[in-house]
C-alpha cells in the first residue's frame, strides 16, 4: 500500500480585483480553507512591447536613463502589497494563507509557481468576457486551464 503524501497549498491567484476577491471567497466555501499561497504577478516593463518613454531621443535612452527599472521595482511593491492584501483576505475566510509575489507573463508564471509550490489546485477569477472580446484581451485563465498539469477551479464573477 503507498504512504500517503500530504497535500499541497491551494494556489490563489490575486491581482486584488473584486473578481480575484470573489474567487478567494468562493474557494473558501468550496474547499473548506486549508493551506493557500496568495499569488500576485507582474509583468516586467520590458514585456510591454515597443515601450519605451523615450524613443525619439534614442533607442536605448529610455533605459539608460533607469526608467525601467525604476517601473519595475514600483510593479513588484504594488504586486507585494497587492499579495498580502490577498493573504489577509483569504486567512480571514479561513485559509492559512502566505503571500508570494512573481514576475513574468501571468499565465505561465502562474503554471510555474503551481509547480514549484506543488499546488493542489489552483484557483483563478475570470472576468466572464467571452466570444471576440476575449480573443482580443486574452485570457490569463485560459492560459492557466490549457497549460497547466494541475487541477484549475476557474471561479466566474458573482452575477
Amino acid at each position: 500500500m503507498a504512504e500517503a503524501t500530504p497535500a499541497g497549498p491551494a494556489l490563489l491567484c490575486f491581482d486584488g480585483s473584486d473578481v480575484a476577491r470573489g474567487a478567494v471567497e468562493r474557494a473558501a466555501a468550496l474547499l473548506g480553507g486549508g493551506a493557500a499561497v496568495v499569488l500576485s504577478v507582474w509583468e516586467p516593463t520590458a514585456a510591454f512591447t515597443g515601450f519605451d518613454p523615450l524613443a525619439g531621443v534614442s533607442e536605448s535612452m529610455g533605459r539608460a536613463a533607469g526608467l525601467e527599472g525604476e517601473m519595475d521595482d514600483i510593479g513588484a511593491q504594488v504586486a507585494q502589497r497587492t499579495a498580502e492584501e490577498g493573504a489577509d483576505l483569504a486567512r480571514g475566510h479561513g485559509f492559512e494563507a502566505t503571500a508570494r509575489t512573481a514576475e513574468g507573463k501571468v499565465w505561465s508564471t502562474i503554471v510555474d509557481v503551481a509547480d514549484e509550490v506543488g499546488a493542489t489546485v489552483i484557483v483563478i477569477g475570470t472576468r466572464g468576457h467571452s466570444g471576440v472580446e476575449s480573443l482580443l484581451i486574452g485570457s490569463v485563465a485560459n492560459g492557466v486551464v490549457h497549460h497547466s498539469r494541475r487541477p484549475v477551479l476557474v471561479i466566474p464573477p458573482a452575477s
